[in-house]
């Protein structure tokens, strides 16, 4: 463990989703429900951070479809990317064989955006939409 402890430099972790048609994806105003489902995908404790308050003005994008798109409303892949970053305490914590739930919270304080997290990030931003960032994550799926 000490051995790959001291060889990590990054690790890079990638999920392609469809992303929405830029030609006719339109906006709309997600329900308490839903932005709260949102919250709980991201990770409660941190969803806040994004900025992204509930509110009457608060938008989202979904899919339509048109000819461009084939009538699918989705239009190419966007990457879910998940980055992390060697630190020295988390060098600690795999030389030391430590719990992988351990790893994964320290990697997450160290600043690690997890791949859930950046689907959400990219939902806000109005690249996906929720049903096809929930689809990546079905047990199965790669």
């Amino acid at each position: 463990a000490v051995l790959f402890a001291d060889a990590i430099v990054l690790i890079m972790a990638q999920k392609l989703v469809p992303s929405l048609c830029n030609h006719c994806k339109e906006d709309y105003h997600p329900s308490q429900d839903e932005y709260d489902m949102l919250g709980k995908f991201y990770g409660d404790k941190n969803f806040s951070e994004l900025g992204f308050q509930y509110n009457d003005n608060l938008t989202l994008k979904k899919a339509v479809g048109c000819k461009q798109c084939i009538f699918t409303g989705y239009s190419g892949q966007i990457a879910l990317q998940e980055v992390l970053e060697r630190t020295p305490e988390l060098n600690r914590l795999i030389s030391e064989n430590a719990p992988m739930e351990e790893i994964h919270n320290q990697a997450l304080k160290d600043g690690m955006i997890s791949l859930n997290q950046d689907g959400i990030y990219k939902i806000m931003n109005g690249d996906c939409d929720f049903k096809k960032i929930q689809e990546a994550f079905l047990p199965g799926r790669f």
